[in-house]
């Protein structure tokens, strides 16, 4: 169950950035400006792009090669976690042309999973598609232009380098894991710079 979760979360985000309009904006053009109301609320506009640009489109360094693999370790994902992980696996059901995706899957006594998706998409779209499934709160991820969080910090996407990048991860249990996944994405975000 808790997998399944985990390929919804990856799958809302990356078809949000797919189906998000169409008016040919590309990504050098994106703006987004936040603002406050009189009432407080945060405001947003922004005019977004729906497609890879191709100025930060690369070959398949990144983007459907499963090289995402390689930017964690299971020594990394158990300092962060406290549980012990098997090695990350290639998702080529939820990978393609524009994104790439690792699953790690705990290989302790306590079900969890980690994940590490790496898009050509562009950031806003993407945070948009997540935003209209879940709670977003902003966080700061040392090497990211910009990310938000989960609310109870299972999932951070970020903007690294005009990519969308996205950490998950998902224990058995309820509860909030943003100090892990922030770790988990400093991480990513380090080795992505």
């Amino acid at each position: 169950m808790m997998r399944r979760w985990i390929l919804v979360v990856a799958a809302v985000s990356v078809l949000m950035a797919a189906c998000s309009g169409g008016d040919g904006t590309s990504a050098a053009d994106t703006t987004t400006t936040i603002g406050s109301t009189t009432a407080g609320e945060a405001e947003t506009t922004s005019t977004v792009a729906t497609e890879p640009d191709p100025e930060t489109t690369t070959s398949a360094a990144t983007a459907g090669s499963g090289s995402d693999c390689m930017l964690l370790t299971t020594e990394e994902l158990q300092t962060a976690t406290g549980l012990p992980f098997a090695d990350g696996t290639y998702n080529a059901d939820l990978s393609g042309e524009h994104q790439s995706i690792c699953d790690w899957i705990s290989s302790g006594d306590a079900f969890a999973t980690a994940q590490v998706l790496v898009s050509d998409w562009p950031y806003q779209p993407s945070k948009e598609g997540s935003a209209s499934a879940f709670t977003l709160v902003s966080v700061t991820v040392p090497g990211a232009t910009q990310a938000y969080a989960t609310e109870e910090g299972s999932l951070i996407g970020m903007e690294i380098g005009g990519r969308y990048v996205q950490v998950a991860y998902i224990p058995a249990g309820p509860g909030n894991v943003l100090d892990a996944t922030t770790q988990l994405a400093t991480i990513v975000a380090g080795r992505m710079g």
